[in-house]
This record gives C-alpha cells, sequence and structure tokens, in this order.
C-alpha cells in the first residue's frame, strides 16, 4: 500500500505539470528521472533493496545511455494542438430603420468574441489554476520541480513491495501478489486528495462528467500495464525493466498522437519521431540483452 501512496502522490501533480510546461516537456522529464532513478536503485541498491547486477554490465550501459537520449529527443516534437475557443454572443445597441413602406424595423446586433490566443480571455477557461497566470520563467520552474518529483515518486512506487520479498520471512515472492495492496492504497490516497481538494474548494470542486468514462477505461488500462510492469521488474530486474517502460511509452503516446488524434503533423515532427523511435527500439533491445 506505501507504494500505492508514492504513485498516487507523484500523480496528482500531472495536471500542474501540463498547465506550466505542458505534457510533452512534462512526459520527458519525469520518464528521464523515473528511468535514472529507478535503475540506479535497482543496479546499486539505494533505498535498502539488494542491488541488482545485470549479466553484461557494459551492455546495459550502453543500452540505458541510448534510452536516456531517446527521452531527450521525444522533447523536440512540438504536438499542433489547438487552443480551446470559447464563443460569447453580446447584445449590442438595437440599431433601426425603415423598410420600403415607411414601418420601422429593429433588430439588435450581435458581436461574437474569441477567446483565442493572443487575446484578453472574454471569461475564464472551466479548468484554469491559479498557476497559469504566472510569468513564463517561474511555470517553467515550477513545472520541471513537478515533474523531477513525479519521476522520483514513480521509480520507488515498487521498492516497498520489493523491500517486503527480500527481508520479511516467508513473504510471496510471486510479484502478482502485491500488485492488490498496491492498488488499494492509490485508491484510498486519492480519494484523501480528493477530500482535500473539496474542502479547498468549499465544498464545490470542478468534476467534469465528460471524462468520467473515459477515466475509468484509462485506469484499466493503467491498472493491467502497471501489473504486467511488476511482472517484469520480477523476470528482467529494474535496471533492465525501467529504462525499456520508460521510453517505450512515450513512443507509443507520439505514435498514437500522430496515427490517431492527428496533433503531430510535420514533416520536422514526424522525424524526430522515427529517429528518437530508433533510439528507443535500440535502447530496449540493448538493456534486455544484458539480462542475458
Amino acid at each position: 500500500m506505501v507504494g500505492g501512496i508514492l504513485w498516487a502522490t507523484g500523480n496528482i501533480c500531472v495536471v500542474p505539470i501540463v498547465k506550466t510546461i505542458g505534457l510533452g516537456l512534462g512526459l520527458c522529464v519525469w520518464s528521464s528521472v523515473q528511468l535514472l532513478v529507478g535503475w540506479a536503485n535497482g543496479r546499486f541498491g539505494l533505498l535498502g533493496v539488494e542491488a541488482e547486477i545485470p549479466n553484461n554490465l557494459v551492455m546495459n550501459y550502453v543500452g540505458v545511455s541510448i534510452s536516456l537520449v531517446s527521452t531527450v529527443l521525444y522533447a523536440f516534437v512540438k504536438p499542433d494542438i489547438k487552443p480551446i475557443t470559447m464563443d460569447i454572443t453580446i447584445p449590442a445597441p438595437v440599431a433601426e430603420w425603415a423598410d420600403s413602406k415607411g414601418i420601422r424595423m429593429a433588430q439588435p446586433k450581435v458581436v461574437e468574441l474569441n477567446d483565442m490566443e493572443g487575446n484578453p480571455p472574454v471569461k475564464p477557461s472551466p479548468g484554469e489554476l491559479f498557476l497559469e497566470r504566472w510569468s513564463p520563467a517561474k511555470k517553467k520552474i515550477i513545472g520541471i520541480i513537478l515533474s523531477a518529483f513525479s519521476g522520483v515518486m514513480y521509480a520507488v512506487q515498487f521498492i516497498p513491495a520489493r523491500y517486503t520479498q527480500e527481508h520479511d520471512n516467508g513473504a510471496s515472492q510471486n510479484s502478482i501478489d502485491y500488485v492488490f495492496a498496491h492498488y488499494c492504497g492509490i485508491y484510498l490516497t486519492s480519494t484523501l486528495y480528493f477530500i482535500i481538494y473539496a474542502l479547498f474548494r468549499r465544498n464545490r470542486p470542478k468534476v467534469f462528467h465528460q471524462v468520467i468514462v473515459p477515466g475509468i477505461v484509462s485506469g484499466l488500462m493503467w491498472g493491467v500495464g502497471t501489473a504486467s510492469w511488476f511482472i517484469a521488474n520480477k523476470a528482467l530486474s529494474d535496471p533492465v525493466s525501467f529504462p525499456i517502460v520508460s521510453t517505450m511509452s512515450m513512443g507509443i503516446s507520439l505514435l498514437i498522437g500522430i496515427v490517431a488524434f492527428k496533433e503531430i503533423k510535420g514533416r520536422r515532427n514526424i522525424s524526430i519521431v522515427v529517429f528518437a523511435m530508433m533510439f528507443t527500439i535500440g535502447g530496449a533491445v540493448v538493456t534486455g540483452l544484458s539480462k542475458t
């Protein structure tokens, strides 16, 4: 459950990260930190767990380096996402004129305002946070700090389960046995954070009903993926699994952005994605071979 608490604590930073530095840079920072911290902890045993030394240490170092380069390359991709628009109709003074028979006619004029980039906002966005009004430099600093913090939390979420397996007599050595407790920790911690948020909002939390079902589906997909990650850590060891998982998820996300959402366009962006994917796949292969 402690591992779930750590993950949920890192995950609550995602929305502020997206609001300050965007998903692309935020994902790059926390994936890089997650890769390095998870790999280093597994390789050197930094947090009370036993060090896991790959069979081919040089190949493992090379694979981690290649994977890290791929995460940096992904940061240069610039998604083509249109800003949110809000059309507002404002009645103007009534215009009067006379028709051909001399009858006076009246019709209100309509002024439409678009809250587009570069124009002053007509009304606040329903999801606007106070930190969005900070200066660009301040937002970037805070966003990078939060991304690094999230990366650390994501990397150490597996440590409590590993510590239990290595130090408690009779503890199950099957990693899947720890998944339910891990998810219970996430559920309880997320509930606590939501209660704190609701109290902070004076019982008027902003809940967007359009994302409830997609959020549940996303959570189910994440649950299957993280359960698989538990198994991969046990089968491959952290120094091997972390570089693979941390980089492949970024590559797949960008490919979905190209194919499904059409948010990544242009020869330059697609070339960067293809080039970075070559590093991602190469790093994953070399890191995986370091186990043999």
